[in-house]
Parts: structure tokens; C-alpha cells; sequence
């Protein structure tokens, strides 16, 4: 995982939650994802605006649309 989320869920325990309990396959795209970023800082407003949205899912399996 990129530096930048990685410090990210550090400081966000319910995000890092959320983040660990997605099947391994959606966990993977989204580092996956996040590596294409070449830009540090839009690297770090996408993995907040993903954190966010693993935060306001109901159910820890499911997510939003991210992008």
C-alpha cells in the first residue's frame, strides 16, 4: 500500500477496521487503484474520500461507489 493511506488508516481506527474486514479482492483493486496515482496529494484526497465512505457504509461488506 502507498505511504500516504497507509498513515491514513493509522490515524483512523474505524476506517482501518472497515478497510480490513473488505474481501481481499476489493481491498486489493483499491490499493490498486491508489498506486496508479502518481500525485501525492491527490493520492491522499482519494484515500479520504475512500476512508470516508468505508465509514458511512452500513454494512461493513459493502461499499460505495468511491470514484
Amino acid at each position: 500500500m502507498p505511504s500516504e493511506p497507509a498513515e491514513i488508516l493509522k490515524l483512523d481506527e474505524k476506517g482501518c477496521r472497515r478497510f480490513e474486514n473488505q474481501v481481499p479482492g476489493k481491498s486489493r483493486y483499491i490499493i490498486q487503484y491508489l498506486l496508479k496515482i502518481k500525485s501525492p496529494q491527490l493520492r491522499i484526497e482519494k484515500a479520504l474520500r475512500i476512508i470516508e465512505n468505508f465509514k458511512k457504509c452500513q454494512d461493513e461488506k459493502k461499499l460505495l461507489r468511491i470514484f
